[in-house]
């Protein structure tokens, strides 16, 4: 299962109310063991607990399926 939280990079929307996918993806990954699978080319930090993964996608979010692709 992939969880993807939306949301736009930078620490300018941080904790814009549009950033509410980041801040739960972020909960998520403070209170279980996540590993960091990120590489550059997933335009996004992608990280997987067993079957789970879930991504934050690092463009605007307009073009986060470029991410999710």
């Amino acid at each position: 299962m992939l969880v993807v939280g939306l949301g736009n990079p930078g620490e300018k929307y941080k904790l814009n109310r549009h950033n509410i996918g980041f801040l739960i993806c972020d909960y998520i990954l403070k209170n279980n063991s996540f590993s960091n699978l990120t590489k550059s080319s997933f335009e996004g930090e992608l990280y997987k607990s067993n079957e789970l993964f879930i991504l934050k996608p690092q463009t605007y979010m307009n073009l986060s399926g470029k991410s999710v692709l």
